[in-house]
This record gives structure tokens, C-alpha cells and sequence, in this order.
């Protein structure tokens, strides 16, 4: 059986972000195949025995300290590294805190890349951010992020038009911060005239910036129409199944693999151009908008006005199909263990 010691400081059971997500499902999917290591103790004296029980490291994240703890540290055992850049390595995210990441770039995070035996990417959209990092393009590999297939998803669907539902609710759900666009999205609803529209944020983020937001509803023309749930302990699941709508407006994302989850379950998604799904633009189950508090309205309004339900259900039907035979979590979890027993080959 093969060793792998996962190591990241991003891991949590409670916020169930993307890469707790991905480390749950390959620990659970892959328990009989592959025995998972995950850090308890950053100790020297711990790391060190995990390094050295282990085939293979697998970094999840980067620029945190523990990674250089351990690259330094494996400098000795020479275990080969598997690193998932998560989206980290974008190119909004070297902006975000540009000071320190550039420090940290030149003192071990480009290092460690170079080192590595293998760089996971999610979409081919971040592999062209991660090679323009003078990567050798043979070292990355594009694994996408699994979803979770629940068989009663199969026959949900919106059984009554949008346009005639009385009431319609708008899914904000995603980490709170600027880059998502949530700022653009809340202003938004100053233009907002149709009494059934109530948006729904979901979400975690920094202390100080939830305090921003928070005034941001609070002056908004449509505060009663707009909801904020932070960091509610909810099932997925539960929180689809009351959304018709969902909006990210975001400036970047790596995969977004909320709006899989979300159209999986049925739901129209409205997000931005920078997201890896732009060749579905004839799809109307994904509806594309700029940046912009009058644009989101305005996308949100033509979205409703063109809606169609035999189009809607045939894009669905589609969709769902492309989903299943291609973001499965059964066959991510089995590229993962594919790469791995190339890694130890």
C-alpha cells in the first residue's frame, strides 16, 4: 500500500473549503489503497517520522511556513513532492499581499516548485498561470476537483418556469472576499425592482472585511431583500436545495467547483469570464456577466427574460451527463491514485 503524508495549514472539518473537500474525499475514497498521513503536530521530531514512514509528500497549498519546514527537512530523505497549487499561483493571488508573496517566492516557494515531481492544477486555465511561473510544462498535470454525485440529484430539476415562480432566491456561496466579487454583487441589488428576488450570501472569510460587507447590506436600497448567513454549519445540499439562482462574480477562479455543484443540482448560474467554464456560453444552464453592480442586474434580468423551460431541461439533461462521466468524485480519486503509483514507479 502506498504512504502518502499530506501536508497543508488550510485543512479544517468545519468550513468544508475546496481543498478540505478534496483532502476528505481522497482519504475517504482511496483508504484501501493508499494509507494517508496528515500533520497533527508541526514538530520537527513529527515531521521527520512522517517523511521517513511515507513514499510520497503531497503539499496541498502554498507559501505557508510548514511547507518550507518540510521541503527543508526532506532535503535529507529526498522523498519525491506532489504539490495541488489550489489556485494559489494565480496571478490575483500574487497581487493579493504582492510584498510578502514575492519574498516568499524568491526565498523557497519557486524552490519547491522546481523540486517537485509533479504540480496538480485544476483547469486548464490555472496550468497556463502555473507555466507562465517558468514551469516545465511536463511537470504539470490537470486533475480537475471531484464532486459528490448523489443519485436523487438525477431527477431534481425546476419544475415551474422562473418567470413565474413568487419567489426567487439568489445563492451567494463562496468564501467572503474581494476577489469573488461579492462587493459588486451586493451594490448590485440597489437596482434591484422585482419584490421576488432575495439574495442569499453563504460564507466565511477575514474579521475585518465581514464587518465591510456587513455596512455594505446595511446602506443597500434592498437590505431586507438580502440575507447573510455567515458561516452557518448547513449541509450543501440543503443550501441548494432552497436556491434557484446562483451568483459569482468573481475576478478569479482556479475551477469554481461550487458552480458544477450548483448546476449538478439543477440551479442557473450566473458568473464572470474568469472562471475555466467560458466554452459553455450556449449552455443556458451558465450565464456570463461583467464585473459590474448595473451589469449584474442587467445579466440577471436578460438571464430571466430568455428563459426557456424545454432549453433549461436539455442543458440540464447535458450537463449533468458531462458531470458525471468527467468530475465524479470515483474518477478523480482514481487519477490521484494513478499519479501516485507513477510517482513511486
Amino acid at each position: 500500500m502506498i504512504k502518502v503524508f499530506t501536508i497543508t495549514p488550510f485543512f479544517s472539518k468545519k468550513k468544508k473549503d475546496g481543498v478540505s473537500n478534496i483532502i476528505e474525499n481522497l482519504n475517504y475514497r482511496l483508504k484501501k489503497k493508499v494509507k494517508f498521513y496528515n500533520v497533527k503536530k508541526n514538530t520537527i521530531f513529527n515531521l521527520i517520522s512522517y517523511i521517513k514512514k511515507t513514499d510520497i509528500l503531497h503539499f496541498h497549498g502554498c507559501w505557508h511556513p510548514i511547507f518550507f519546514k518540510v521541503y527543508v527537512l526532506n532535503l535529507y530523505f529526498n522523498k519525491p513532492i506532489i504539490l495541488n497549487s489550489h489556485g494559489m499561483l494565480s496571478v490575483n493571488s500574487f497581487e493579493n499581499k504582492s510584498f510578502i508573496k514575492n519574498l516568499i517566492w524568491i526565498l523557497y516557494q519557486k524552490k519547491i516548485l522546481n523540486t517537485s515531481r509533479k504540480i496538480i492544477v485544476n483547469s486548464k486555465k490555472e496550468y497556463n498561470e502555473v507555466r507562465q511561473l517558468i514551469v516545465k510544462p511536463k511537470k504539470i498535470i490537470i486533475i480537475p476537483n471531484g464532486i459528490e454525485i448523489i443519485k436523487s440529484n438525477k431527477k431534481k430539476k425546476i419544475k415551474t418556469n422562473l418567470k413565474s415562480k413568487k419567489k426567487l432566491n439568489f445563492l451567494y456561496f463562496s468564501r467572503i472576499h474581494r476577489l469573488k466579487g461579492i462587493e459588486e454583487l451586493i451594490n448590485s441589488w440597489n437596482y434591484v425592482r422585482d419584490p421576488r428576488f432575495i439574495l442569499n450570501i453563504y460564507g466565511h472569510g477575514d474579521y475585518n472585511y465581514i464587518k465591510k460587507i456587513s455596512f455594505l447590506i446595511n446602506k443597500n436600497k434592498n437590505k431586507n431583500k438580502i440575507k447573510f448567513i455567515y458561516n452557518k454549519n448547513t449541509s450543501k445540499h440543503k443550501i441548494y436545495s432552497k436556491s434557484d439562482i446562483m451568483i459569482l462574480p468573481t475576478y478569479s477562479e482556479s475551477f469554481g467547483l461550487v458552480i458544477l455543484e450548483a448546476i449538478n443540482e439543477g440551479i442557473v448560474v450566473i458568473t464572470s469570464k474568469f472562471t475555466p467554464w467560458n466554452f459553455l456560453k450556449n449552455n443556458s444552464m451558465i450565464n456570463f456577466t461583467k464585473i459590474k453592480d448595473t451589469e449584474i442586474s442587467k445579466t440577471i434580468n436578460k438571464m430571466l427574460g430568455e428563459f426557456k423551460i424545454k432549453k433549461y431541461l436539455k442543458d440540464l439533461q447535458h450537463m449533468r451527463k458531462m458531470i458525471y462521466s468527467s468530475y465524479n468524485w470515483s474518477i478523480v480519486s482514481d487519477r490521484y491514485k494513478d499519479l501516485y503509483d507513477k510517482i513511486i514507479k
